[in-house]
C-alpha cells in the first residue's frame, strides 16, 4: 500500500481500512504469489459468497456477527484484491501467471437497488421551498443536472463557464 504513488492519503486510509476488515479474515493466511498455499478463484468465490451471506470469514474471532453486502459494495472490494493481486502477476518478475479474480461472476444487484426516483414538479417545488434561501441553488444544480451529491459538493468556480450563450458545468 505504502508504494502506492496515484492516490489520496484519505484513500490509502480507505484502502487500508478495507484490507484489514474485508480481505484478511479471509486471505491473511494465503500467499498472493504462486508460492505455498496461495489465492486461489476458489478462494475467491467463497470470499464473496461470505460477503454477500454475512458470513465472516475464517479467521474473525469466534462468534463475529457480519451483516450481508450489497452487489455494489462487493464488486468494489473485488476491485481492490483484484488490483493486489494484478500487481503480483504485473511484478517484476512475475509473482503469479494469472489473477484469480479475472474471471471471478459478481453477484448482481436486486431490482430495487438501481431503481431511480424522481420527484414530482410538485414535491420539487415543496422541496424548495422549504430549504435555506443560501441553499436553493445547490437544490437547482442537484435537481436539474442529475448529479450525485459528492459531484455536486466538489464543484469548484473554474468548473463553471457562465460567460457564453450556453453556460455549462465540467464535472
Amino acid at each position: 500500500m505504502e508504494l502506492l504513488t496515484d492516490i489520496s492519503e484519505h484513500t490509502r486510509t480507505n484502502y487500508t481500512r478495507f484490507i484489514d476488515n474485508h480481505l484478511a479474515p479471509w486471505f491473511g493466511e494465503l500467499s498472493a504469489s504462486d508460492r505455498g498455499d496461495r489465492i486461489t478463484r476458489d478462494h475467491v468465490s467463497r470470499w464473496i459468497l461470505d460477503l454477500q451471506d454475512g458470513k465472516p470469514g475464517p479467521l474473525h474471532p469466534p462468534g463475529t456477527e457480519r451483516r450481508k453486502y450489497a452487489a455494489k459494495t462487493i464488486a468494489n472490494l473485488q476491485g481492490l484484491l483484484y488490483s493486489i493481486l494484478q500487481s503480483a502477476v504485473d511484478a517484476d518478475p512475475s509473482l503469479r501467471d494469472s489473477n484469480p479474480c479475472a474471471h471471478t461472476k459478481l453477484p448482481k444487484g436486486n431490482d430495487t437497488e438501481d431503481d431511480e426516483v424522481f420527484l414530482e414538479p410538485e414535491e420539487f417545488a415543496l422541496l424548495r421551498e422549504h430549504v435555506r434561501a443560501d441553499a436553493v441553488d445547490i437544490i437547482d444544480v442537484l435537481m436539474s443536472t442529475g448529479l450525485r451529491w459528492g459531484e455536486v459538493t466538489a464543484l469548484q468556480p473554474r468548473d463553471f463557464t457562465l460567460v457564453s450563450k450556453r453556460p455549462t458545468l465540467r464535472v
